[in-house]
């Protein structure tokens, strides 16, 4: 195998085994100073709200399931927005994609060489010659894509209905999440980035944090499961689009 196939092998294993096992979220957590995140109980009721960068109701749906269910393992009642006491806003999107391209230089090293010669007085010898390496330049190009996740909980401000403003006065707790990769699938993010929200729910980060995930972590897969349980009901939620 050639320095240059060898390269390539090794760093297009890398990225497999790296960006296809683990997810790489960058995200913070904010909780209001002078409100206090709500216990779960009968009266702190939570009412769902989704907005996203894309037309796609269905997907709508699946990511309201997935928060309610989250709220549900975590003991929280989730009720339409006008019996509820909070309100959870959800907005996510995915970009177009940012593409890179460059040019990466590729040493070969030279071959060593080894004979045998035989000198002036017939003697038999070993001689060792190295060869002058040299440099290749390969092009490459890859694309990014952005994810983002942000969820909002505040108080729910009756009787403003439609509520597609958010009072810096009613938030109590924020979470924002991002993925960058070469992933061009917004939909297998959302899990990971719900799961990384909720793992700080209430708290508050104090700075912009960067977490892994494993694609095969049980938090993700009881996550997934869970909303297909017949039983997983979210037609209590209301859907709307800022």
């Amino acid at each position: 195998m050639t320095g240059k196939y060898f390269v390539f092998f090794i760093l297009a294993g890398f990225l497999f085994i790296s960006g296809c096992s683990r997810i790489h979220i960058h995200f913070n957590s904010y909780q209001s100073r002078t409100r206090a995140f709500p216990t779960a109980s009968s009266e702190n009721t939570i009412a769902i709200a989704i907005g996203s960068g894309l037309d796609e109701p269905l997907l709508d749906e699946e990511v309201t399931a997935k928060i309610v269910y989250m709220l549900h393992t975590r003991g929280y009642q989730v009720v339409p927005q006008e019996e509820a006491r909070y309100i959870m806003s959800c907005w996510y999107a995915i970009d177009s994609g940012k593409t890179y391209t460059g040019i990466m230089p590729i040493y070969e090293p030279g071959e060593v060489v080894t004979r045998h010669v035989q000198n002036s007085r017939g003697r038999w010898k070993t001689v060792t010659t190295h060869l002058p390496g040299y440099t290749q330049y390969i092009p490459y190009s890859y694309t990014v894509f952005a994810k983002q996740l942000g969820l909002t909980l505040q108080k729910n401000q009756l009787p403003n209905e439609k509520q597609e403003t958010v009072s810096a006065e009613s938030i109590i707790w924020r979470c924002t999440n991002i993925n960058a990769d070469e992933s061009p699938d917004l939909r297998g993010r959302i899990s990971p980035m719900l799961v990384m929200a909720f793992d700080y729910l209430g708290k508050n980060t104090g700075r912009q944090m960067e977490e892994s995930i494993s694609v095969k972590d049980k938090r993700i897969r009881a996550l997934d499961e869970g909303v297909n349980l017949p039983t997983q009901k979210s037609s209590a939620v209301r859907v709307w689009s800022p």
